[in-house]
């Protein structure tokens, strides 16, 4: 953010990334290529980390444990002795 604001205020820098002549024109353009992308981005970053908080919490018992931490002996279902 502090670069585009110095690349703002000095014209020479600024035409020579951004006008359809300037030498630096192709560093421009594929700034502006990341630029047009960094919302969509931030939106799936921030869907990946609620997605991954609602999960974790479904995964929890009542007592805090989690499911996984529970020991099933499968000696008892099926009758053997």
């Amino acid at each position: 953010m502090v670069l585009g604001f110095i690349t703002a205020c000095i014209e020479p820098l600024r035409s020579a990334l951004f006008s359809a002549g300037g030498g630096l024109r192709f560093l421009g353009s594929a700034f502006e290529s990341l630029g047009s992308s960094s919302a969509s981005v931030g939106t799936l970053l921030v869907a990946a980390s609620l997605v991954h908080q609602t999960s974790h919490a479904a995964h929890e018992g009542d007592d805090g444990t989690k499911k996984s931490d529970e020991v099933v002996d499968e000696s008892e279902d099926n009758g053997a002795t």
